[in-house]
């Protein structure tokens, strides 16, 4: 701040020398013109450019203040979705604060991360919604969000993820034959998350494909095995996919429960229920003690135990 000091300075200078030209101009009114001269030689030098310098300080001073109230803004709306399987309406709180941030953003990667905040938030939302037409309008606007996030930020997968799964969960609820026109769209982004990068919670890079204990593979194999033969369904495809990501996702450390409810799922309707009974009982073990459930996911792994624990239940012996 010393160039506003100087700034300060040199307008309290400029002052004195008015007063000091006015009273010369009361001797000789030459000495006005020639005053003035002085001072505008004066304004054009050290006065200015302090004051220019001064201004400048000030706006990079109010810059780092909106940028450090942006990064707490962030944080405290993600402390609401981490906090979400209390009550959904800390997902929405989530999605309410994400939201103002992405209006007030002044960067392409600030409002990115809103973005994809905000339509993380409102797919939670929608997970916990009963009515279809609730789940449709819900899942609607967290694809749309989603949507307008991806073109901020080209090489980063996340934006497509949310899109991709929003929109695979707006189809279910619209009924998958009335929705089958955006089976390629849906089938692009996932591909599309497959070869992006991406930054974890932690703020750790990793590949696109790994995002989300590799949720592209798994969107992919659910959307094989639920659309019918003649539009494209594949079980086998799916399975290879839904074994990718359960492997591949243990590899890195992390369980999701998720992951080998859908490849039962398609084991089952791949005739292979031994298997499918098998890896049910080994994920339902860890079904009551929620300190081995993946933090990122435990509200929706609780949820995912219950459906994984009827379809062992229906599989019987």
């Amino acid at each position: 701040m010393y160039q506003c000091k100087i700034a300060f300075a040199g307008q309290f200078f400029l002052v004195t020398a008015y007063q000091c030209v006015y009273n010369a101009a009361h001797i000789d009114r030459g000495y006005l013109i020639q005053g003035f001269r002085f001072i505008t030689q004066l304004r054009r030098g050290i006065y200015m450019k302090a004051f220019f310098a001064c201004s400048l300080a000030t706006l990079a001073i109010a810059a780092n203040s909106f940028a450090a109230d942006s990064t707490a803004t962030y944080q405290d709306a993600f402390a609401d979705f981490q906090n979400r399987g209390a009550d959904v309406k800390n997902a929405q709180s989530c999605a309410d604060k994400a939201g103002a941030l992405a209006d007030a953003a002044t960067t392409d990667l600030d409002k990115y991360n809103a973005l994809v905040l905000q339509s993380r938030c409102t797919y939670y939302v929608g997970m916990q919604a009963k009515k279809d037409s609730d789940k449709i309008r819900i899942f609607g606007a967290a694809k749309n969000l989603a949507d307008k996030a991806k073109p901020l930020q080209k090489d980063r997968a996340e934006a497509f993820f949310f899109y991709g799964i929003s929109l695979g969960r707006w189809a279910e609820a619209n009924g998958i034959m009335k929705s089958l026109g955006e089976r390629k769209n849906l089938q692009r982004t996932m591909e599309t998350v497959l070869v992006k990068a991406s930054i974890d919670d932690s703020g750790k890079p990793m590949a696109g494909k790994e995002y989300d204990s590799y949720g592209a593979n798994r969107t992919l194999g659910r959307l094989y095995f639920k659309l019918p033969g003649m539009f494209g369904g594949d079980n086998r495809k799916a399975e290879d996919l839904l074994r990718v990501a359960v492997i591949e996702s243990e590899k890195m450390g992390i369980r999701n429960s998720l992951n080998v409810l859908y490849l039962a799922e398609v084991l089952v309707a791949n005739n292979k229920k031994p298997e499918a009974r098998q890896i049910l009982t080994d994920a339902l073990k860890f079904e009551n003690d929620a300190t081995t459930y993946n933090p990122a996911r435990v509200p929706e792994t609780m949820d995912e135990m219950k459906d994984m624990r009827a379809l062992r239940n229906e599989l019987g012996n």
